[in-house]
């Protein structure tokens, strides 16, 4: 993890300098060498997302699915301990990524509104589910300690 005052220089310097023609044309040529993109030229908004203040936000990271951009989905306190918790509970099917994109934890739904996370690591991720009445797809990111 960065100490904070070179994520701040990193987030400013991001700010300041935005994703150019020259950049995307050379993620396009690793793309067709490796079948892999760099997703912060593809979405500069990520940075912000991942890195930045937007904890417990929406995002549409996932992007083959459709996913809600409701404000009134959010998860907290984040950064967390031992337990995460919604305000909506009626979420299922929940799995959890590290920021290299590793599944680390899956659950089925909430438990009172409230997922344990006391075995991941200290760091970032991104939590995708479903809605289970609307059936809409739910990206969220939150850090632990």
């Amino acid at each position: 993890m960065f100490e904070p005052w070179l994520l701040d220089v990193l987030l400013r310097w991001h700010a300041a300098d935005p994703v150019g023609d020259k950049e995307r044309q050379r993620n396009e040529a690793i793309f067709a060498i490796q079948r892999n993109r760099n997703p912060y030229v593809d979405h500069p908004e990520y940075v912000e997302m991942i890195w930045g203040k937007a904890d417990g936000t929406m995002c549409d990271m996932v992007t083959s699915v459709s996913t809600t951009m409701s404000p009134a989905i959010r998860c907290y306190p984040s950064p967390a301990h031992d337990l995460l918790r919604f305000t909506e509970i009626s979420l299922g099917d929940i799995r959890v990524y590290d920021l290299a994109g590793r599944l680390v934890m899956q659950a089925s739904s909430l438990e009172n509104g409230e997922l344990a996370i006391d075995q991941l690591a200290a760091g970032q991720y991104l939590l995708h589910c479903e809605e289970t009445i609307s059936g809409q797809q739910v990206v969220l990111r939150f850090g632990k300690f």
